[in-house]
């Protein structure tokens, strides 16, 4: 279990004023940051920015790498500000160059007039799970016991992890900043799943995997205190890309969030990196 103040002091923005705000470099180690974080940070800035409106929705573009190690930007514009719906464009830079750009809509929850969700998958609960993700804030278990890295299995491309989180806002991190960092966390690996020879394991070494964009919307509040069970399953893989989609659900079967993905999942090329 990775500690959930770490990955806090990564959603750490200086405020800048007039929806500008910066992000220290080193805020996550060196390397990359992974497109999980990106969204998070999106989140956060759109959330900083408006704070009297609820999260409803994100749409993410990932359009190159952003380096841990040094400082980056993020800009909130607003697109429309009104009682009942609002909407900022987010944009995250590094070196003048855009990396991460987002359309945010926040907006106030009313009372249902109708209301229905698509049901939960029968999963086994999250006691008969196997502890896994050792990098991820919280808690994680893996339904059935499924791992993403071995090459030598073939599975159906689904993937269910329960995820309970306790403490977050003590730590000034909210519930849907980090489920927007578990979203993107399975894609790849779902995919591969039905492919003899291929597995999670090879990501970064023969395959180049990055997730382009993200599609998430939050239905409810969600509570991650208590356990949610994050479900996701690969619909198309080929040409070079994978799709998936995916839903969270409370232990009561309760519909909170759904999103989807796309990403590359193509050959390394042998004498380059992949650009994005």
């Amino acid at each position: 279990m990775a500690d959930i103040e770490a990955f806090a002091t990564g959603l750490d923005l200086k405020d800048e004023g007039d929806g500008r705000y910066l992000r220290p470099a080193g805020a996550e180690g060196s390397g990359f940051v992974f497109a999980g974080m990106l969204t998070s940070l999106l989140i956060t800035g759109a959330s900083r920015a408006v704070p009297d409106k609820e999260l409803r929705s994100i749409d993410a573009l990932f359009l190159r790498a952003l380096r841990a190690d040094d400082e980056a930007e993020i800009v909130v514009s607003p697109l429309h500000l009104g009682g009942q719906l609002s909407a900022v464009a987010v944009a995250i830079s590094q070196g003048g160059r855009t990396c991460a750009h987002a359309q945010v809509v926040l907006g106030a929850r009313a009372d249902d007039l109708v209301a229905h969700g698509a049901p939960m998958p029968a999963v086994a609960g999250p006691d008969q799970g196997t502890p896994a993700n050792a990098n991820h804030p919280g808690e994680s278990k893996v339904v059935d016991g499924i791992e993403l890295s071995p090459t030598d299995q073939v599975l159906p491309p689904i993937i269910s992890v329960w995820r309970r989180v306790p403490g977050l806002a003590a730590a000034g991190v909210t519930p849907e900043a980090l489920l927007a960092f578990d979203a993107s966390a399975y894609l790849t690996g779902a995919a591969l799943l039905p492919h003899e020879g291929f597995g999670l394991s090879l990501a970064h070494k023969s395959i180049t995997a990055a997730i382009t964009a993200s599609h998430m919307v939050f239905h409810r509040p969600v509570d991650l205190d208590d356990w949610v069970l994050v479900h996701n399953e690969s619909t198309f893989a080929g040409q070079g890309w994978a799709h998936g989609r995916g839903a969270v659900y409370d232990r009561a079967g309760t519909l909170l969030v759904s999103f989807a993905l796309e990403g590359m999942v193509r050959a390394m090329p042998t004498d380059r990196a992949v650009k994005l």
